[in-house]
């Protein structure tokens, strides 16, 4: 019988937790630990990330901070939230 539904349960599991199989971290070695975004808005902005729950505070327009690659990514979806390199 196959045990494939385990399986793939199990490899979610760990994808939430931050815990990757060999390829996955092969693939999660490739990318930066932090990304540097800059806060381009008008007064402040406060925003949770939605993978690691940290709470990212930009003071002031400007305001630059360095933010967890995977919390990166759906806040790149900010419009105020530009990458910087």
């Amino acid at each position: 019988m196959c045990n494939c539904g385990n399986k793939s349960a199990a490899f979610i599991a760990a994808q939430k937790d931050g815990h990757f199989s060999h390829a996955g971290n092969l693939q999660q070695s490739r990318q930066p630990a932090e990304v540097k975004l800059e806060y381009t808005g008008r007064t402040a902005l406060t925003t949770t990330g939605i993978v690691t729950g940290r709470t990212y505070r930009f003071n002031k327009p400007g305001d630059i901070l360095y933010v967890d690659y995977r919390d990166s990514l759906t806040m790149m979806n900010i419009p105020v939230l530009k990458r910087r390199s």
